[in-house]
C-alpha cells in the first residue's frame, strides 16, 4: 500500500500534463501512487500519461467533462494512501515535495491538513513574473481559520496535503461550487480537524489562461455561496470579505467588463447579505478596515474565539 496518493485531474493539454506527471515521478520520496483522472479529454492526454509506463500511475477515465472537483473526488475515493496530495495540470512539484510533506505528517500524527508554500510563475508579454508565495508558518486552530478568511494563507489546491480519513469525513470537494472550492474545503476541515501551515516552498504554480480562477464571471456568486456555507466570513471577517468584493468590481471596471459589472451589481444589491451599498463599497475605504472591538467582541477575543480584527499588516487581497 502506498503511503501517499497524488491526485491529478486533467482535461486536454497533453504536453502540460506530461510535465506535471514527470515532476511527480522525479520525487525523492518514492512510496506513492499517482491517480490521473481524465475529465473527458479529447486529445492524447491519456496516451501521454500511459506512455510513462510507471506502475505507480493509475488512470481513471471519465467520458464527459464534469469539472475538476468531481474528478478530484473520484481520485480521493480511489486513493489507497494515508495522505492525499493534489496537483493541478499546470503546476509542478519540486523534487522534495512529497518527502517534506511526509516528514511533517510523521512528526505530528494528529495533523490532518498541511498547507505549504510555492513559487508563482506568470508569463506576460513583457516576460515572466516570478513571486514566492510563503505562508506564515505554524498557524493552528482559530489563528489558522482567521488567516484563511483574511487571505494571509495562499491555499491553492496544489498546496493542500490532507489525510484521507479527514477528506472522507468532510465529504471532499463540493462540485456545486463554481469557484473558491479550495477555500470551502479548507474551511470545512478547519472546523474540527488539525490544520497548519509551512513556509517551505515545495512546488511551482504556472499561470494558465484557461484556469477557472481567471473567470471573474463566477466570483461574486461563489463568494455569496461561501457566506451561506460559512457565516463567520461575513460575521467575523467583514473587512476581508469586502476587500475581496471591491477588488472584484474594480477588476471588472478596469478591464471594461461592464456587462458582468452590471449583472453582479444587481446581484450584490439583491442578495440581502451585504451592509454597504455598492457605491459605498467602491469609494468608502472604511468598509474594508477592521472595526473597533466593542465589549462583547472583547469578551470573545479574550476567550480565544475569532475576533473581527484583521491584522494591520494584512495587505489588500487581490481577487483570485
Amino acid at each position: 500500500m502506498p503511503f501517499v496518493t497524488v491526485v491529478l485531474p486533467v482535461f486536454n493539454r497533453a504536453e502540460v500534463v506530461a510535465q506535471a506527471i514527470a515532476s511527480v515521478l522525479a520525487q525523492s520520496f518514492a512510496d506513492f501512487e499517482l491517480i490521473v483522472v481524465d475529465d473527458g479529454s479529447a486529445d492524447e492526454t491519456v496516451e501521454r500519461a500511459m506512455r510513462f509506463g510507471d506502475p505507480r500511475i493509475q488512470v481513471i477515465r471519465i467520458p464527459t467533462n464534469g469539472g475538476a472537483c468531481a474528478a478530484r473526488n473520484l481520485g480521493i475515493e480511489a486513493a489507497r494512501g494515508e495522505i492525499v496530495c493534489f496537483l493541478d495540470s499546470d503546476d509542478v512539484y519540486l523534487p522534495r515535495k512529497l518527502e517534506r510533506v511526509v516528514a511533517r505528517f510523521a512528526a505530528r500524527p494528529s495533523l490532518d491538513l498541511l498547507v505549504d508554500s510555492f513559487v508563482s510563475r506568470k508569463t506576460r508579454s513583457d516576460g515572466e513574473r516570478v513571486k514566492s508565495k510563503c505562508n506564515p508558518p505554524g498557524l493552528v486552530g482559530q489563528a489558522f481559520r482567521a488567516a484563511v478568511f483574511e487571505r494571509r494563507i495562499a491555499k491553492a489546491t496544489t498546496a493542500l496535503s490532507i489525510r484521507k480519513r479527514a477528506l472522507v469525513d468532510v465529504g471532499g470537494f463540493d462540485p456545486s461550487l463554481r469557484r473558491r472550492q479550495d477555500l470551502d474545503l479548507v474551511l470545512r476541515l478547519s472546523n474540527k480537524h488539525v490544520c497548519t501551515t509551512t513556509d517551505e516552498i515545495l512546488w511551482e504554480k504556472h499561470d494558465s489562461a484557461d484556469a477557472i480562477s481567471r473567470d471573474h464571471k463566477l466570483f461574486l456568486q461563489a463568494s455569496i455561496d461561501i457566506c451561506d456555507r460559512h457565516p463567520d466570513y461575513l460575521e467575523l471577517h467583514p473587512a476581508s470579505l469586502y476587500r475581496d468584493l471591491r477588488s472584484h468590481f474594480g477588476w471588472l471596471a478596469k478591464r471594461l467588463h461592464w456587462d458582468v459589472f452590471v449583472r453582479d451589481a444587481r446581484r450584490y444589491a439583491s442578495s440581502g447579505r451585504f451592509e454597504p451599498s455598492l457605491l459605498r463599497l467602491l469609494f468608502d475605504r472604511r468598509v474594508t478596515r477592521p472595526v473597533q472591538l466593542d465589549s462583547i467582541q472583547r469578551s470573545r477575543a479574550d476567550s480565544g474565539s475569532p475576533s473581527t480584527i484583521a491584522e494591520t499588516s494584512c495587505a489588500p487581497a487581490s481577487v483570485e
